[in-house]
């Protein structure tokens, strides 16, 4: 009879705990009482204890019986991180630990917009909110000294995106992410440039963009549509980015000779991001109306036009044979003002010559010899128009 009863003692207890068991499991992948989204903040240094009377002062929680049987089973989803998270409507409570303990804590942004100054980022700083705010003390050359950059007006060093960063990011660190990723961006652009552009380094070719845009008060490419294209009716002529604008119908893609036979595509990269020596599309009949503006004085004075057309001198007096934006080339006085240019699986040369041939040359498979090409189509053209 006892064994009988200490036999019906255990199972009862077995079944007991087995309800508890399951009844716990059931209770912790419960939805919060959570009636939106909202952020929560777990701050640094709190015990779980705490953090379970947290749960029930907000009312996510009747009580914590269940949770604190839980995390007796599974002691590792006490190990919650400090931050800030967003809490979606209808979360379980096991999420909710789940999210804690591996520390995915919300992510913020904010947005530098292309073509505004460093003291319009400063003051966007200074009010965003969740950042830790350093700045908003310091002149402009006391920030460029504490990022370690050797100019007192940092102005344009800084790459405009939109930058993700979890609560109490300090202002300087985003500032820092923003630099380290335009030196990356020009990095990489100089070391893919056009060989002939007048430039000594990297950063004369981010001062001239500059320049540009600080001059017209408008991005680039809205200063070429409203200075070029529309003006010479280049219809088919735009400035293109691969993170914004889709393909456009009948926009080409640069291709590379691969073994000898086969071309392989060219997807956009980082490095397109620069416009000016890249990634202004058009076709041979606009690029020829671009060359009659300049030669009619549509675009530039005729005083402009002749110094495009003339060799340079260094400040040494040293003659170099480029002009504003050609090189010149006036061997046995048949003078030919002519660029090349190459990108990502793209050729391009325009060539003028004194005697009003021009030659636009437009390829994307990474073709090499221009200047060849150049010359076969000249001497065809004279040779069968009788020029």
């Amino acid at each position: 009879m006892i064994k009988k009863l200490i036999l019906f003692i255990i199972i009862a207890l077995i079944a007991i705990s087995i309800s508890l068991l399951t009844y716990t499991n059931y209770q912790i992948k419960q939805p919060l009482n959570i009636s939106k989204t909202q952020l929560f903040t777990v701050t640094d240094g709190i015990s779980f204890h705490g953090f379970s009377k947290v749960l029930t002062h907000n009312g996510w929680l009747e009580n914590r019986f269940w949770l604190r049987n839980y995390i007796r089973l599974n002691p590792e989803l006490a190990n919650i991180k400090a931050g800030t998270y967003q809490i979606e409507e209808k979360t379980t409570l096991l999420s909710l630990l789940e999210q804690l303990v591996a520390g995915k804590e919300h992510q913020f942004s904010v947005t530098f917009i292309e073509g505004s100054t460093f003291k319009e980022w400063l003051m966007l700083l200074n009010n965003t909110d969740n950042l830790v705010h350093h700045l908003n003390k310091n002149s402009v050359a006391e920030i460029a000294e504490k990022l370690a950059i050797n100019h007192k007006n940092p102005e344009g060093l800084f790459y405009p995106d939109t930058y993700a960063f979890t609560a109490n990011t300090s202002d300087i660190e985003i500032l820092k992410r923003a630099q380290q990723k335009m030196s990356r961006e020009l990095t990489n652009a100089w070391q893919n440039k056009d060989e002939n552009l007048p430039y000594k380094d990297k950063y004369q070719a981010l001062i001239m963009a500059s320049i540009i845009e600080k001059i017209s008060g408008i991005r680039f490419s809205e200063f070429l549509e409203k200075n070029i294209f529309k003006p010479l009716q280049m219809n088919n002529s735009f400035v293109y980015s691969y993170k914004v604008d889709q393909i456009k119908e009948n926009q080409l893609i640069g291709y590379r000779l691969y073994r000898g036979w086969r071309h392989l595509k060219i997807n956009g990269t980082v490095n397109d991001a620069i416009v000016g020596d890249k990634n202004i599309y058009a076709t041979h009949k606009d690029l020829l109306k671009w060359v009659n503006g300049l030669n009619n004085g549509s675009l530039i004075s005729m005083k402009s036009l002749e110094e495009m057309y003339t060799k340079g001198k260094t400040k040494y007096g040293r003659n170099v044979p480029y002009g504003f934006g050609f090189r010149i080339d006036a061997k046995n006085d048949d003078k030919i003002a002519y660029h090349y240019g190459k990108w990502n699986g793209f050729s391009t040369g325009l060539s003028h010559y004194k005697d009003g041939l021009v030659v636009i040359v437009l390829e994307h498979t990474s073709y090499q010899s221009l200047g060849t090409l150049t010359k076969k189509i000249k001497k065809i053209v004279f040779d069968n128009f009788n020029l």
